[in-house]
């Protein structure tokens, strides 16, 4: 199980380190004016997917529907984000009319609808009100073959204005009775510049390493770039889709194909680097009010320019209830998919799914 020990140490550390930063709460002068006509006064701590975080005093930090709430006002300043992309630096300044919003920016002042607003971030505290961290991890045991399977995994993710970028670590583990483990490990590094003018367009880079038994890959790492372009963006739905070129360096267990041929006097030799396209979609839901929804998936194609007729595919899918703040129970899966594997007597597909428990850091 290759480098299963090593994700679950990082996850366990970054647990103990985000559960150890201190909260720097802010004098309470925002206030909340919901759809029934209640006020709350605190501090905004952010709005992203549908839900607004907010610290009282009395209640401590609560989640909000963002459809519930009517009005909202802050002398503090801002990123505020629109789902037409648009990125506004300004405070929330006070308005008569429900359903807007006032950002004053300067002398200025941009009047938006509420609805159409998806992200807040304050600009104060900034390196850890930007951190967005996801733990989970799941456990089963069959007892008729003593089967025991284990998955653990994490998400780290900071956006400035003109970047997203995001750390995954994901481990699935399977030990049998009387037969060998095997593992699927994935860590992956992701940086995303947005364009100013063009604020739905950003450039990605993407460096991974990743080892799966069952495919009888021992190691491939990868790195390569490309355009992307976010289609959707709500509280409630987030499409993006992108492609690029991806080169990787890959080691499988086995006979190897091109040994094969040679038996069969032919010469098809796989080199262990290669040249992909990939073409990728990240998929995003959230519901907050009933039934709740948070489901996210991303799937990965990478065609091989190297490999006349080689394919890969990689998806990657999590469906979370939040059972009291911060904590989920969920689903977490993934398919490994390669139609040519270099080497004989492997599968060419491995799935998993796992039941799991997690816990969110500024969701």
């Amino acid at each position: 199980m290759r480098g299963s020990n090593l994700i679950i140490v990082a996850c366990l550390v970054i647990l103990v380190t985000a559960w150890s930063v201190p909260a720097h709460a802010g004098p309470k002068t925002d206030t909340v004016i919901l759809v029934n006509g209640d006020h709350i006064t605190g501090e905004i701590k952010s709005l992203s997917r549908g839900r607004l975080s907010f610290s009282t005093d009395d209640m401590k930090t609560i989640f909000i529907d963002w459809i519930k709430v009517a009005r909202v006002e802050s002398p503090n300043i801002f990123e505020i984000e629109t789902q037409g992309f648009k990125r506004i630096f300004g405070s929330l300044a006070p308005t008569e009319e429900d359903g807007w919003v006032n950002i004053k920016t300067g002398d200025s002042t941009y009047t938006q609808r509420i609805d159409r607003v998806v992200r807040i971030t304050p600009l104060k505290g900034k390196f850890w009100r930007r951190l967005r961290i996801l733990l989970d991890m799941g456990y089963s045991f069959t007892s008729a073959d003593n089967q025991q399977t284990f998955n653990f995994g994490t998400e780290i993710s900071t956006r400035t204005e003109r970047y997203l970028r995001q750390l995954s670590l994901s481990n699935f583990s399977t030990d049998r009775k009387d037969e060998p483990g095997t593992s699927r490990s994935l860590a992956s590094f992701t940086s995303k510049r947005f364009f100013e003018n063009r604020p739905r367009v950003y450039f990605s880079s993407l460096v991974s390493a990743e080892q799966n038994d069952e495919l009888g890959l021992d190691h491939r790492y990868t790195g390569g770039a490309g355009l992307g372009r976010h289609f959707v963006q709500s509280n409630l739905f987030v499409l993006g889709l992108e492609s690029g070129l991806m080169i990787s360096q890959e080691s499988f267990t086995g006979t190897s194909n091109w040994e094969l041929d040679l038996d069969r006097g032919e010469a098809n030799a796989t080199d262990d680097y290669n040249l992909d396209l990939y073409l990728g979609t990240d998929l995003s839901v959230a519901r907050w009010h009933d039934p709740e929804i948070d489901f996210t998936m991303t799937m990965v194609i990478f065609p091989s320019v190297t490999t006349s007729g080689r394919y890969r595919g990689r998806l990657d899918s999590r469906l979370r209830y939040e059972v009291f703040s911060d904590f989920f129970v969920g689903l977490s899966g993934f398919m490994d998919y390669d139609n040519k594997p270099p080497v004989a007597g492997v599968e060419k597909a491995d799935v998993s799914a796992a039941l799991t428990v997690g816990w969110a850091f500024n969701k």
